[in-house]
């Protein structure tokens, strides 16, 4: 509303002023301008300004007005004409302008306007101005009807003003004239955007009204543009006539908008573009063709670029062509054209070469497109202009030839100000430097690169972005224009030959400031992706080599170029990634040298060593999204790089990736130092965010860098520093590896590339198997400290992913095994191994042992064994079989279900086989498939476990050894209750059984050795011992000591195992036949019959020891042995021949064998008192279990007899000092007893004869001069009966000596005794032998063996009911054919004789002679029933058989003998058979042993065995001949005994003292009483009635023939000497008063005796008609007066014994006065007279 009410205001006031200023002069103008006012009243107020426009072109006169007053002034007048004039032309034109511009003027009327303008175009500057204002709206806002002649007036107007002098007027002409131009030119473009609508919304065969509009249109476009074309040429214009004069600059600036603004609008009217082809392109043609002017130059250049740009299509194709070759000959400087025409061609070409799409488009219109036939060669010209432009750079930016550039570095300007293309206001051209040129060039060519970059990488912009990669590399195509490729693809092969040497000279042979060095690097980088990503790898190789040679450090630090170079390239590389192959290792070279260069200078720089570090972070990261092939590239060129920087052989794989650096470069990677591709493997396989993963996918790529690491950690060549860094990088790679195993899907997320193949390959186990492979390369190849990193890497995967190893558990244990083999040796470095080895192991059996598959287990098994066989590290061979435990305890956990059954060949093909068959065996272990939890696989892991046992049980190591038979058995004592039968047999016989005949060889082999080998020893301790001082224990000793105690402990284990195996045994009986003989080597030694010596060297006190101990534990598991049952009999015999041979071998030393034989290394004694206990107690419960199973026979006794002899008597046990026993004997005694009763139980007479010989085995020893400590008494006269005596003359050793009991004792220990006999004689000089059998002990042990005889009898005369029949006469034989009861009673007689352990003075074992009295008496006449029941009876009654009798006769005479040395007498061997009364008895003279004192048990003994034997004799009438010898030795001893205190001489001898006095006193008594009771009839008649209350039985008369003779005459000795000492003492003197009472009992006696009839007559016969008895003169008998008749008559009487004393009794009376004595005497004498005179 506003500018409605404004223009109508405006028009108003200035028509009113018009009309005022034109009153006078001009009425018409006032007319006019009236009428005008009149139509502006006629339009309402309140119209829109559209509505006021509109109205006012409704009127033809609205500008009436305006022309009038401009054409009222006087041509070529100026604004300095009269003050009206101008005022009125300044009112019209500015009214006019108001109406142009407000569309209000009609068509009609523009013509008019315009004639109008031209018109005032000679006037003032003002309206000049005025006029210029106007023509440009009345174009563009009246584009209908400024057409045609209209518009030639407009453009006259401008070209008119342009000419003007007034500079202002003159530009802002040539401004409008431009705008009036293109708005020429824009109407057909509107033109043809409204066609195109029309015609989309027209009816059809609707005719389109704007046609004719449109149609002049294009014809005043064409005639414009041809009359420009006209101009520019200085030809004749057809529409502007009277533009001439014109600038020629002008001209073409206006050709310039034209195609700059319009070039489509021209291009698509053929005539326009006719117009252009034969008007304007031959002028260009023809201007470069000469030498032109600077301006026009410039201005036909710009024509020239717009020619190319915007119509090189057809129909200006040919022509475009044209200028393209024109400016290739410029930019080359051909000779003739200026210098500034090739600048300004060369800021051409970089025009074109910076427009986007339009190098391409002209390479592909001319040099991409084929000719026709017969055409003579291709197009080059886009090419051509490259390489012109190229060769302009290199010209124009060469170095001084000192090298030296020219003046200031290239830059984009050069100091120039400005393009000199854009120097149209010039006329001259200015001064340009030739590095302008060349700034100018490369400029071109960076845009040609960016234009090859934005055509062939469409993504990229300017600069390579670090997050993009080339999505999809080509592959490899032919390169040139014939090759199946795009235009980018040919131009690119057909100009890099162009620019690349140019891009050569830029980067090293001219200097360039920073953003032309920033352009041209980008350029370079654009190249080589553009090559790269084109598959033109020979240029891309090219240009990068280029780059890197820039990058790489000259001798001086490196700077900031360099780095940047750097970075390109790996920009570069990193876009390229998936298609740089083997060109990685250019770039990677040139990384490591530059950054071993940035950390070479002092200080480094740390910003620049953060970026180079940053660009292989991003390449590793970049790696991720490629794939595994660039991840395979990659690392073939750090493997390239690494090789050669290592002096390694290059793999043949890598050779493609293989780049060497220059001679300094490579000396300095020579250097001890890190490598730089080292570094990055490693970062790039540890990288979290996916390299690693595929590195780990793609198993070749793998492969490279693990070969490659371990190429650098294994060869002899590569420095020290560089093989510890692989050794340290291959580790880092592989626990990378396992990481991304372990984490699976996690490690490739977001659809990596790698993730299906990581899978697949963690799926089947390849992939941990390929991860851990390299460690174990590494462990057989590497050095100690390589080693030392592989197992230290191990350790750390294990800990950190032991889950995720899997099925690669074989390579983690060939990498623990390795450290057993390869390079490393001995000494600390390999013990170091060891433990690191051993710490993974440690770590697998605490956490991954249900890891592992059932081989693995195997495996682990087999490592657990090696490491406790190993020898550098004694604590991890301890701690290895601790594992082994570990493993025991988890297989029992795991064990399968199900029995199984035996193998009985298992037994046999180790038996049968030996070692061999054991290897075989395990060997079969080894290969047997394994399958998951199946019973088979339990039992066959068990069994090698076992078996690595006990291989470590064979270890040269005590320690070792020990501990792994600790182990083992321990193991099978906590688990082999659930073993099967089958893992029963094989832990028996391939296991315990192999390992404990290992043991004993091994030990037989030590202790037979005179000196250690040098392996059994610890050369450690001996020279740590040697430097300290300090003595150590003999090694060999020492050696022969763990020896003992492994084998003791091996079997032991065995005894133990054997308790929790047997049920499970196949072959039982032979397996504890094994057993037992293997325990009883250890005992004996050896079982073999060979050497004594060297058995005895094999047995040591502990090795017996434990063998004792094994039998007994054997023992409690022996089956019990009942009858019938075969396999506890069979168990107890293997057992019984077992100890059995222990026993013999241990006993039974030959007399003559070395005296050491029982001392081992130590000097201690192997057997001693408490070993032989130990193995007699085996024995005896070994014998019990034998007899409850019958088995005890008699060879099983005599053998159990003969061990006990030889145990008892082993000469050499080690003895007691002096003599004393100790403990140890008394308890060996007590077992030899209870082994002799065990074998009474089965066989008594045998039990009876060993105790016999017990008995009297001191004896023998005495007599045989073989106790050491008897003091003064040697040999048979000198060694008294008790050890501690040895003052008696040899009287007493004769007793002993004599006897049949004491030789056969003699006999039965003849071997021992003739051993002790030796070791005296070869030791005695020595300090004494201690080992031979102590006397003192030995009567320990025959008072014990005399009560263990006497409880024998004992029980034999308890058991009289039980024995009675069949069984108890198969008893009898034996006691008397043998002699044993014989021996019996002899023993027990010499125990009453000497009693041991008591002095010579005492008065006899009271044991024995109680023993003896309870005993023999009554088993004597059980013996004489048996007989008499077993054969026909002999004399009177019934009696034994012919056989016997002398059994019997013997028996007696060892009665009668014990008898007489009880009693303190012995027979006189050189007395005559017929007795020195000449009664043809036979009796034996006996001698009163010197030194004996009695006591009162022998008295009571003599009762006892007195009365038994006169009950014996009681019913025989005749006497028995078996008794003879006895019942004559019987009398002898009563009359000795009488005669004990009758004789003065023996009296003074013996009786030094009142109790030796008192005894014999009792001892005669007690002889008179029974030689008296043999006589008496009264005394037998009253003794039977109160015996049993029967009538009286008489003696048998032949007792009493017996006894009366003895008895006259020891009477007549007592009564004839008391006569004599009285005589010769005198009356008055005193007798001796057991002398005293003597005389009384025997005169009392005398006086009471009734003799039986006829006892002793026929030895009173015989003493009157012999001259023997010179006593009897004094006997009435012996009288004359008497005779015959009255003899026999006297002696038959009952006081025949008075009449034989008669004599003495008278003399007795002439000498003693003593009244009791007289009245007895007188007694006897009246019995004697009343017998006479009766």
């Amino acid at each position: 509303m506003a500018s409605t009410v404004n223009l109508r205001s405006f028009l108003q006031t200035e028509l009113q002023t018009l009309s005022t200023e034109a009153r006078r002069k001009h009425p018409e103008v006032k007319e006019a301008a009236e009428r005008v006012i009149v139509v502006l009243r006629g339009i309402p107020s309140s119209s829109s300004a559209a509505d006021v426009s509109a109205a006012l072109r409704q009127s033809d006169e609205i500008v009436r007005p305006f022309v009038l007053a401009c054409q009222s002034i006087p041509p070529n007048t100026n604004s300095s004409g009269s003050s009206g004039s101008a005022k009125m032309a300044s009112i019209a034109m500015q009214s006019l302008q108001q109406l142009v511009a407000a569309r209000a003027v009609a068509g009609r009327s523009i013509g008019e306007v315009l004639r109008t303008l031209r018109g005032a175009s000679g006037m003032g500057v003002e309206v000049q101005v005025k006029v210029l204002q106007m023509v440009l709206p009345l174009v563009t806002l009246y584009a209908e009807s400024v057409v045609g002649e209209e518009l030639v007036l407009a453009l006259h107007v401008c070209l008119a003003l342009q000419r003007s002098r007034d500079a202002v007027v003159a530009n802002t002409a040539a401004a409008i004239l431009r705008q009036a131009v293109e708005e020429v030119f824009e109407r057909v473009a509107r033109d043809a955007r409204q066609e195109a609508e029309a015609e989309a919304e027209a009816e059809a065969g609707e005719e389109d009204e704007g046609a004719g509009v449109r149609r002049q249109h294009e014809r005043d476009a064409q005639f414009v543009l041809q009359d420009l074309c006209l101009l520019a040429a200085d030809g004749e214009p057809v529409l502007l006539q009277h533009a001439r004069p014109v600038d020629k600059r002008l001209v073409l600036e206006l050709l310039e908008a034209v195609l700059i603004n319009h070039s489509a609008v021209v291009s698509n009217h053929p005539a326009q573009a006719l117009v252009l082809r034969e008007r304007l392109a031959p002028f260009l043609v023809g201007f470069f063709a000469d030498t032109p002017a600077f301006p026009l130059a410039v201005r036909c250049m710009r024509l020239l670029f717009l020619f190319v740009r915007h119509l090189h299509q057809a129909p200006m194709a040919a022509e475009c062509e044209v200028f393209l070759g024109i400016l290739a000959r410029l930019v080359a400087g051909d000779s003739g054209v200026p210098a500034f025409c090739q600048v300004l061609a060369v800021e051409c070409v970089r025009r074109i070469a910076e427009t986007k799409g339009l190098l391409l488009a002209l390479f592909a219109q001319y040099d991409g497109e084929e000719e026709g036939e017969g055409a003579e060669g291709d197009c080059h010209v886009v090419c051509d202009l490259v390489a012109a432009t190229a060769r302009a750079f290199v010209e124009h930016g060469a170095p001084a030839p000192g090298g030296e550039a020219r003046g200031a570095p290239v830059s984009e300007t050069c100091g120039v100000r400005a393009p000199l293309s854009s120097l149209l206001d010039k006329p001259e051209a200015p001064a340009v430097p030739a590095a302008y040129i060349a700034g100018q060039a490369l400029q071109a060519l960076a845009a040609l690169a960016d234009a090859l970059a934005q055509s062939v990488l469409p993504r990229r912009t300017r600069h390579i972005d670090a997050e993009e990669v080339l999505a999809d590399p080509p592959g490899a195509q032919a390169q040139g224009k014939d090759g199946d490729g795009s235009a980018d693809r040919v131009l690119a092969a057909q100009t890099w030959p162009a620019l690349l040497p140019a891009l050569d000279h830029a980067t090293g042979a001219v200097a360039l400031d920073d953003r032309l060095f920033a352009r041209m690097l980008d350029a370079a980088g654009k190249l080589v992706c553009v090559w790269g990503a084109l598959g033109m790898q020979g240029p891309r190789d090219a240009l990068l080599e280029l780059m890197c040679a820039a990058a790489r450090p000259p001798e001086a630090p490196v700077g900031v170029r360099q780095v940047q170079w750097l970075r390109e390239a790996v920009r570069c590389a990193k876009y390229l990634a998936a298609a740089m192959g083997g060109a990685w290792g250019r770039v990677l070279g040139t990384a490591q040298a530059v950054e071993e260069a940035l950390q070479q200078q002092q200080p480094p720089p740390q910003q620049a060593l953060d970026a180079v570090r940053l660009d292989g972070q991003s390449v590793r990261a970049l790696v991720r999204r490629v794939g595994p092939e660039a991840c395979l590239w990659l690392v073939r060129g750090l493997v390239a790089l690494g090789c050669a920087a290592a002096g390694v052989p290059v793999p043949g794989d890598c050779l493609a990736a293989a780049w060497r650096q220059p001679g300094p470069a490579a000396a300095a990677a020579a250097g001890d130092r890190p490598l730089f591709s080292t570094a990055e493997l490693r970062l790039l396989a540890v990288a979290a965010d996916g390299p690693g993963a595929l590195l780990v996918a793609d198993a070749e790529a793998w492969r490279l860098v693990t070969q490659h690491l371990l190429a650098l950690a294994t060869h002899a060549a590569v420095p020290p520093a560089a093989r510890t860094q692989a050794c340290a990088a291959l580790s880092d790679v592989v626990l990378a590896g396992m990481d991304h195993v372990g984490r699976g899907d996690a490690a490739c997320p977001d659809g990596s590339p790698a993730a299906e193949p990581l899978r697949r390959l963690v799926e089947s186990g390849a992939a941990q198997r390929s991860m851990l492979a390299p460690l174990a390369l590494l462990m057989r190849g590497g050095g100690l400290e390589a080693r030392r990193v592989a197992l230290d890497t191990l350790h750390r995967v294990l800990q950190a992913a032991g889950h995720s190893v899997r099925q690669a558990w074989d390579v983690a244990f060939d990498i623990v095994q390795a450290v057993f083999g390869g390079a490393g040796g001995g000494g600390a470095g390999s013990a170091a191994l060891v433990r690191a080895a051993f710490a993974c192991v440690q770590l697998v059996c605490s956490d991954h042992l249900a890891d592992l598959p059932p081989g693995c287990l195997r495996r682990c098994i087999h490592v657990i064994a090696a490491f406790g066989a190993q020898r550098e590290d004694l604590n991890v061979a301890l701690t290895a079989v601790g594992q082994a435990w570990a493993l025991c305890d988890f297989f029992h956990a795991r064990r399968a279900a199900g029995a199984g059954a035996a193998d009985a060949a298992l037994a046999s093909a180790l038996l049968d086989g030996g070692a061999a068959g054991e290897a075989a065996l395990v060997g079969r272990w080894q290969a047997e498939a394994l399958e998951p939890g199946s019973r088979r696989t339990h039992e066959v892991l068990w069994a090698l476990l076992l078996h690595a046992l006990a291989a470590l049980g064979r270890d040269r190591r005590h320690e070792v050894r020990l501990s792994a038979i600790q182990t083992l058995f321990r193991a099978l004592d906590a688990h082999g209750g659930s073993f099967t039968p089958w893992l029963c047999d094989a832990a028996l016989w391939a296991v315990i059984l192999p390992l404990a005949q290992h043991s004993l060889d091994s030990r037989a082999h030590v202790l037979l050795r005179t000196e250690l080998a040098a392996e059994d020893t610890d050369a450690g301790m001996q020279r740590v011992a040697e430097r300290s001082g300090v003595c150590l224990e003999d090694p060999l000793r020492l050696a022969q000591r763990q020896w003992d105690e492994g084998v003791a402990t091996a079997l032991l284990g065995m005894a133990g195992a054997w308790a929790a195996l047997e049920r499970g045994v196949g072959c039982r009986q032979r397996a504890w036949r094994a057993v037992w003989a293997l325990v009883a080597r250890l005992a004996a030694g050896s079982l073999d019959d060979g050497d004594v010596e060297q058995r005895a060297r094999l047995r040591t006190r502990a090795g017996v020891a434990a063998a004792l101990e094994c039998m007994g534990v054997l023992l409690g598991r022996t089956p019990a042995a009942t009858p019938g049952e075969g396999e506890g009999e069979a168990a107890a015999a293997t057992a019984w021949q077992a100890w059995l041979r222990v026993c013999q071998a241990l006993v039974d030393v030959p007399a003559a064998a070395a005296a050491g034989l029982n001392l081992d290394a130590d000097g201690s004694a192997v057997v001693r008192q408490e070993t032989l206990c130990a193995l007699l107690a085996l024995g005896n419960g070994l014998a019990a279990a034998l007899r409850s199973a019958g088995l005890l026979a008699h060879a099983e006794c005599c053998a159990l007899l003969g061990v006990a002899r030889g145990m008892l008597v082993f000469a050499d046990a080690p003895g007691r000092r002096d003599g004393v026993a100790g403990e140890e004997t008394a308890q060996l005694q007590r077992l030899a007893l209870a082994s002799v009763a065990l074998v009474g139980r089965v066989e008594r007479a045998l039990a009876l004869g060993e105790l016999a010989l017990l008995a009297a085995l001191p004896y023998a020893v005495a007599s045989g001069g073989l106790d050491g400590a008897g003091g003064d008494g040697a040999g048979v006269d000198g060694a008294g009966a008790d050890g501690a005596g040895g003052d008696g003359a040899g009287a007493d050793g004769a007793v002993a000596a004599g006897q049949a009991v004491v030789v056969r004792a003699r006999e039965a220990f003849a071997r021992q005794l003739a051993r002790a006999a030796f070791l005296r004689d070869a030791l005695g000089s020595a300090g004494g032998h201690r080992g031979a059998p102590g006397l003192q002990a030995l009567q320990a042990l025959g008072v014990a063996a005399v009560g263990a005889l006497g409880r024998a009898l004992a029980v034999a005369e308890e058991d009289e009911d039980e024995d009675e029949g069949e069984e108890g006469r198969a008893l009898v034989r034996p006691l008397l054919a043998g002699g044993v009861w014989r021996d019996a009673v002899a023993a027990m007689g010499l125990h009453m004789v000497r009693p041991l352990g008591s002095s010579a003075s005492g008065g006899g074992d009271a044991r024995a002679a109680e023993w003896f009295v309870r005993a023999v008496p009554a088993a004597m006449l059980r013996l004489r029933a048996e007989c008499s029941a077993d054969g026909a009876g002999g004399g009177a009654g019934p009696g034994p058989g012919t056989d016997t009798v002398p059994a019997l006769a013997e028996a007696w005479a060892a009665v009668g003998t014990a008898v007489a040395h009880a009693l303190g007498m012995a027979p006189d061997d050189n007395a005559g058979g017929g007795g020195g009364d000449g009664d043809g008895s036979g009796l034996q003279r006996l001698h009163v042993i010197a030194g004996f004192a009695g006591g009162d048990r022998q008295i009571h003994m003599l009762d006892a065995v007195v009365a038994a034997s006169l009950a014996y004799v009681r019913s025989q009438a005749e006497q028995p001949a078996e008794i003879a010898e006895y019942w004559a030795l019987l009398v002898a001893v009563l009359e000795r005994g009488a005669q004990t205190l009758a004789e003065q001489q023996q009296q003074q001898q013996a009786l030094s003292d009142g109790k030796a006095e008192a005894w014999q006193r009792r001892l005669a008594l007690a002889s008179f009483r029974w030689l008296f009771h043999m006589c008496d009839a009264e005394q037998q008649r009253q003794q039977q009635q109160e015996a049993d209350g029967e009538s009286p039985v008489l003696l048998p008369l032949w007792v009493g023939r017996a006894a009366a003779p003895r008895l006259v005459e020891r009477c007549r000795g007592v009564v004839a000497g008391f006569a004599e000492d009285r005589r010769l003492a005198g009356w008055r003197a005193p007798m001796p008063e057991g002398r005293g009472q003597l005389l009384r009992y025997v005169l009392a006696a005398v006086a009471r005796l009734e003799c039986r009839a006829g006892a002793l007559a026929p030895a009173e016969a015989e003493d009157a008609d012999g001259d023997g008895n010179d006593d009897a003169g004094g006997s009435p008998l012996s009288q004359p007066s008497g005779g015959p008749a009255f003899r026999a008559h006297v002696l038959a009487g009952q006081s025949a014994v008075i009449f034989a004393l008669y004599g003495c009794l008278v003399d007795l009376l002439a000498v003693e006065h003593a009244a009791d004595v007289v009245r007895s005497v007188q007694l006897c004498l009246k019995r004697v007279e009343r017998e006479i005179l009766g």
